[in-house]
């Protein structure tokens, strides 16, 4: 059988790693028809996602997951051996955490090396593609070399590789693998293509072809570029500070109004409908970005690019502006209330942004342990967030969890607004009034109404002056 007819069976694919990118991307293929296989080397993830469970928390996983585990479509083992044994493709998608501003490969080479002695046992061609993101010439100078070292190079190589980068948000996962607005495959051969476009025919969107460090560099440019745009909000929003008398909700919003932001639908007139896109939301001041791409991503090809001499004053500026912004909302806390010694502070959001679990690299944790260093009792509040979080992450026992942000508030001195949780439009200026020792509101998001709260007498802050 050739390499491209062994290519045109029917698909089953494997996926190795469980987390947000891996188990999504496993589910949503497993939802289109194919039969996935997830690999991860943790007891607990296993068995929880052989349940129908997502082992974190993402809109719209479990169902899925339940519905795709109860059809028979989706199964988890802790074998790779097994889960390439039975498939054609092999999704690598296990993470690369920051290392001292350079990505750590340990786990991907380790993975890429179990999954060729896994594929070197079988008579069949198959194919590994690269979801993790890894800086560009990982794949090529690497990843190749580890699969060649075992399956042998040129002449009847039995073996594909893809650099396929993921583009989902957490939050919006799901539905981003569901309707993706761009597919990038960078492929070794085009066989390699043909295989991992295979995964993709259900798909409305242009599919790009091209090489495997481009396809790297596309993931790492793409986020630098989102990060640059909240860094750059932010350094807006410092000048208007430092002048003042200006609204900062305002600048922005005169910003999106621009068709290039903001396309007419329809006919140009006063009250024309707009299109607004997502990326909009990077065009805003707050207290941060964080999660587990962009702080990494960014930095990571800024240390990449030193290493071979380059310089990057703009990803320098976007790291620097963004380290900034937690210790910023901590400052305007003290500037409203002055020293923060035995100050009961109610913080608002712990998750990097809404419709997520995950804490890292969270500006909330900067800011609360800041707060506590300078002595100050801290009560959370994350509607997916819990208690059970504290020992891991705070020691100090000035910290404590509370589900109801109303609770949250009760006798607070300041509330400092970290996540934007619908949750919280719940409160009301009425119970900052009622409620809060002293009603005053950090907005690390621009969330609140500031000038409703003004007018009602809450001492109201936010980035930009407000």
């Amino acid at each position: 059988m050739s390499t491209l007819d062994s290519c045109r069976q029917p698909i089953a694919v494997s996926v190795v790693g469980t987390g947000y990118v891996g188990l999504v991307t496993g589910a949503c293929l497993a939802d289109k028809g194919l039969d996935v296989t997830c690999v991860d080397i943790l007891d607990h993830k296993v068995e929880s996602i052989n349940l129908g469970r997502a082992p974190f928390y993402e809109p719209g996983l479990d169902q899925l997951l339940a519905k795709i585990v109860s059809e028979g479509k989706l199964r988890a083992t802790r074998s790779i051996n097994e889960a390439v044994r039975d498939s054609s493709v092999t999704l690598v998608a296990v993470g690369t955490p920051n290392l001292d501003g350079f990505i750590d490969l340990a786990d991907v080479m380790t993975a890429v090396r179990q999954i060729a002695l896994a594929v070197a046992e079988k008579d069949s061609y198959h194919v590994v593609v690269v979801k993790s993101t890894v800086v560009p010439g990982t794949t090529d100078q690497a990843l190749l070399g580890i699969l060649e070292s075992v399956l042998g190079s040129k002449e009847n190589r039995k073996f594909g590789l893809c650099v396929n980068p993921e583009f989902l948000r957490q939050g919006s996962a799901v539905s981003d693998f569901q309707e993706p607005d761009r597919i990038v495959i960078g492929a070794l051969d085009m066989a390699s293509f043909d295989a991992c476009s295979r995964l993709y025919d259900w798909v409305c969107c242009p599919v790009l072809r091209t090489n495997l460090r481009t396809a790297e560099m596309i993931k790492y440019a793409s986020n630098a570029l989102l990060a640059t745009l909240i860094s750059y909000s932010n350094e807006i929003a410092s000048v208007a500070e430092g002048i003042g008398d200006i609204v900062v909700r305002d600048i922005f919003e005169g910003i999106r109004l621009d068709r290039r932001w903001t396309p007419v639908v329809g006919p140009e007139s006063v009250s024309a409908e707009r299109d607004r896109p997502g990326i909009l939301s990077y065009l805003w001041p707050g207290c941060g970005y964080g999660g587990s791409c962009l702080p990494k991503d960014v930095q990571a090809l800024r240390t990449h690019a030193r290493s071979s001499g380059i310089e990057t004053p703009m990803m320098d500026a976007t790291i620097a502006i963004n380290a900034q912004q937690p210790h910023k909302m901590v400052l305007k806390t003290k500037q409203l209330l002055g020293d923060l010694g035995g100050k009961s502070l109610a913080v608002l959001g712990l998750a990097f942004k809404p419709d997520t679990d995950d804490l890292r690299e969270s500006p909330g944790i900067v800011i609360v342990e800041e707060l506590v260093r300078q002595g100050a009792c801290v009560t959370v509040s994350d509607p997916k967030v819990s208690g059970a979080h504290r020992g891991s992450l705070f020691a100090n026992g000035n910290v404590r969890f509370e589900a109801d942000p109303k609770e949250a508030i009760r006798g607070a001195h300041a509330v400092l607004l970290v996540t934007a949780w619908p949750e919280f439009e719940t409160l009301s200026k009425e119970d900052f009034l009622a409620l809060m020792e002293t009603p005053c509101v950090i907005d690390g998001r621009l969330f609140f109404d500031g000038s409703n709260l003004k007018d009602a007498g809450i001492a109201y802050v936010c980035f930009g002056g407000c």
